[in-house]
């Protein structure tokens, strides 16, 4: 399970510079890119920001302090909650699909390990009251 308060925080923290800002919008962007292809692996993405796959992950840990592979998570996770808010009518299927999850059971299950509850059981809580 990684921290996706601990991340959240350190994003929207002062202690990261303004270059770390621009370089996570920039990273966003690029994610949100290939997530819309279904394809979210390191090789593409490092592709898509114009660096190695080294670069890549030496720029995310330093910036972030985090794993990449959590850092990445992360943002398909953040989607998803946005996706969830903003089209609440729209199947978890489709969600797990637009977030580049292989299918609605790893979506759930990665779900359920971060925020304790089914995407369901969220949409029921959070959304539909």
């Amino acid at each position: 399970m990684y921290e996706f308060d601990e991340i959240e925080s350190h994003l929207t923290s002062h202690s990261l510079s303004e270059e770390g800002r621009l370089f996570a919008a920039k990273l966003q962007e690029a994610m949100l890119a290939l997530m819309s292809e279904g394809d979210v692996k390191m090789e593409r993405l490092a592709m898509q920001m114009a660096m190695s796959k080294i670069t890549l992950r030496r720029k995310i840990h330093g910036y972030f302090d985090v794993q990449p592979s959590r850092y990445l998570m992360h943002i398909r996770m953040r989607e998803s909650l946005r996706l969830l808010h903003r089209y609440p009518e729209v199947s978890i299927g489709q969600i797990a699909k637009d977030c580049a999850f292989y299918d609605k059971v790893h979506f759930t299950h990665t779900f359920v390990k971060q925020f304790g509850m089914s995407p369901t059981k969220y949409l029921q809580t959070y959304i539909a009251k």
